[in-house]
């Protein structure tokens, strides 16, 4: 993964008011901590956040007020209805140290066991790796086109990339292909009969009273 260079600037409002503000004149709000040092609250234009995430680029030199700081951004919240991206959080990182973080699975092909009456369970979306920072990757692909009805992918089968590795135990299933189940309705009893035009009505149903 390419490290690129954001610039962006000291915020000092933080209030909703003020926040508000500042999206409305191209800014996104943000904050970068951890590293043993103080957090910060910082501002970055929309149109750099949007070039970024577009390419999927997650680790950053920040560059602020003539100082740089390491970074990988680790989560984006975004608006519930237009998906805009609202804050950002980054963490700072050393560039010449592993980094630990989970990454996205994305599983390639239609299983050829679905044709056989089979579903894909997808166990793992996402997995643990570490790797240093310019060698994270976008995402773990998966080929599922061969898998067949009752067999799965593990840990252990994983192609990672140069440089990525993952603790996960080998044997952890990632995905597998299950018999896909039906739902049969249960026969009714025998002699049993439905209350319209079933059995003819009782002393009670008649209105009859007992001596």
């Amino acid at each position: 993964m390419e490290v690129t260079t954001l610039k962006g600037s000291l915020r000092s409002a933080v209030g909703s008011k003020q926040v508000k503000r500042l999206r409305s004149a191209g800014m996104i709000p943000g904050i970068i901590y951890g590293g043993r040092k103080d957090p910060i609250n910082i501002a970055i234009e929309n149109r750099e956040v949007d070039r970024e995430l577009r390419y999927h680029h997650r680790v950053f030199k920040i560059e602020i007020g003539g100082k740089s700081e390491s970074v990988y951004m680790q989560e984006v919240q975004y608006h519930t209805l237009n998906d805009q991206p609202m804050h950002l959080d980054f963490k700072r990182i050393d560039l010449d140290a592993d980094l630990e973080l989970e990454v996205e699975i994305s599983f390639l092909g239609h299983p050829a066991g679905i044709s056989k009456g089979g579903r894909l369970i997808k166990d793992q979306n996402a997995i643990k790796v570490r790797t240093k920072p310019h060698t994270v990757p976008e995402e773990i692909r998966i080929n599922i086109a061969k898998l067949e009805l009752g067999e799965s992918i593990t840990a252990e089968m994983l192609e990672l990339p140069e440089g990525v590795t993952t603790d996960l135990p080998p044997d952890t299933v990632v995905c597998h292909i299950t018999l896909a189940k039906t739902e049969e309705l249960e026969p009714a009893p025998e002699g049993a009969e439905g209350t319209e035009g079933g059995a003819e009505p009782g002393p009670e149903d008649a209105g009859e009273t007992k001596d």
